[in-house]
């Protein structure tokens, strides 16, 4: 049997709970008609959207052919990448996009992994490749026909090493260009006169035009060859102790996940910075880096094919890096080793500004304290090995 005092409870929480009761019928009842008349209120809106995507999809399908400005006359492209590299996906995706921009007659096709047959009849007037690893598909394909070969790095193509470029071939590096790594170097600091470099076994370095890029600028270079990942270590110290800074270029056999961290902290210790390739590079504790995103080399690579059929088929250039980059810093590591920030902005405006790098008197900066992260960029995409 209840007691009075649970029986006064009972009959008070009654007496609030009815119109609860009241109100969740009344929210079922309008779920129940809202599950009923829902679908029917939906379906022209979900009608519009799908149209609405078709269409997108329609404008950003890849195109079978494209138009030139001022051009009639049909040109034909073929592509050679590879679809399971995710960088090689990107950048075929993000060319075709920027192709269609050019407003020229170009008929495009694409040889993959997956492609089985070539007609032998089949000759377009250009070849691109994306990635060392397709260079000798297309060498063997189409051994007469003019070639754009957009590749990471010099040390995954060495075609250009002592001018024994093949007449039909036309190099487009992802990297930057030597003399602009170093005049970045420069613009942050000038008092570094020494840059240290390590050059693998399969990715080396042209050691010729670093060192001439360098006497343009007033500085020097000091090379460390890097046997094996067991002496990296020993390899890392030698370049810091015999320079300003060690400026890393794209090598993953020697710049990679299991190595960064120990680069880095020796660096730290050595309180000499690293100038890296990428924005990831920096996230993790280098202390600037110049590169170019994928949409920035994408639209370096549909403005030389341009330029090739503008120009009689003929590119200006036989080795060509992007025309535009990004920059990055990182505050954190400017203060532990006690540096003055440059302003990022006025960096990479003297780095538009000149060119072909041809000046090298030192520069004048301005500097700010850090107060926050400093990145000048479009995104964060970073450099990956296109093999």
């Amino acid at each position: 049997m209840r007691t009075i005092e649970q029986g006064v409870l009972y009959h008070e929480e009654n007496r609030y709970d009815r119109p609860c009761q009241r109100r969740l019928s009344f929210v079922r009842s309008f779920m129940f008609l809202a599950a009923l008349l829902l679908p029917a209120l939906l379906l022209p809106t979900l009608a519009q959207a799908e149209n609405s995507t078709s269409q997108q999809e329609e404008k950003t399908a890849l195109p079978s052919a494209i138009t030139l400005h001022g051009d009639s006359t049909e040109h034909s492209i073929i592509i050679l990448y590879s679809p399971g590299s995710k960088l090689q996906q990107t950048i075929y995706e993000k060319l075709v996009k920027s192709l269609t921009h050019i407003s020229s007659n170009i008929h495009l096709s694409t040889i993959t992994d997956d492609t089985e047959y070539v007609p032998e009849n089949y000759q377009p007037e250009l070849v691109v490749t994306l990635g060392a690893n397709n260079i000798d598909a297309a060498n063997r394909h189409f051994p007469k026909t003019e070639k754009l070969l957009i590749i990471s790095n010099p040390g995954k193509y060495d075609a250009d090493r002592k001018n024994n470029i093949d007449s039909n071939n036309t190099l487009l590096y992802m990297t930057q260009p030597y003399c602009r790594q170093i005049r970045f170097i420069q613009l942050i600091n000038h008092r570094w006169k020494t840059i240290s470099y390590i050059s693998g076994e399969q990715n080396p370095v042209d050691e010729d035009t670093i060192r001439r890029c360098a006497n343009k600028f007033g500085m020097s270079t000091h090379k460390v060859w890097a046997s094996d990942n067991a002496h990296l270590s020993h390899d890392i110290k030698d370049a810091l102790h015999h320079s300003d800074l060690l400026l890393a270029l794209p090598d993953r056999t020697i710049y990679n996940s299991k190595t960064v961290k120990n680069i880095l902290l020796t660096s730290y210790r050595i309180r000499k910075p690293v100038i890296a390739f990428s924005i990831n590079f920096v996230n993790a504790g280098a202390i600037a880096a110049i590169y170019s995103d994928i949409q920035q080399i994408s639209q370096s690579a549909s403005t030389l094919i341009w330029q090739y059929f503008s120009n009689a088929h003929a590119f200006n250039k036989k080795i060509n890096y992007p025309e535009t980059f990004d920059i990055s810093f990182n505050r954190q590591v400017f203060k532990a080793l006690g540096l003055d920030i440059p302003d990022p902005e006025d960096i990479k405006n003297k780095l538009t500004s000149t060119g072909n790098l041809e000046n090298s008197s030192p520069p004048k900066q301005t500097m700010v304290q850090p107060t926050g992260p400093v990145n000048v960029q479009v995104n964060n995409e970073a450099q990956e090995d296109t093999r």
